[in-house]
């Protein structure tokens, strides 16, 4: 992907605004699979929890159901989804 196309660079430039959910995702993310890049890795969690909404009401066994999320990355996925407000 090209630098100045790159959702950290589009996000400096552009704001979140500019992003889809799932270049959200994938910032959080940060890493794919060997399989599978980190786009790819959010857009199949998105589907599977069929929005980006859906996802925070997940748990750490929902994430770790996937491949390619183990358990810290599940850890880390659910406390941002708790954030300081909680859901």
């Amino acid at each position: 992907m090209p630098a100045g196309e790159r959702p950290q660079e589009r996000l400096e430039r552009l704001g979140a605004a500019a992003l889809s959910d799932t270049e959200l995702l994938a910032m959080l993310l940060r890493s794919g699979t060997r399989e599978q890049d980190v786009i790819a890795v959010s857009s199949r969690l998105i589907s599977e929890a069929g929005s980006l909404a859906g996802l925070l009401s997940w748990h750490e066994a929902d994430f770790r159901g996937l491949k390619g999320i183990g358990r810290i990355k599940a850890h880390q996925l659910v406390a941002d989804g708790n954030g300081p407000e909680g859901h």
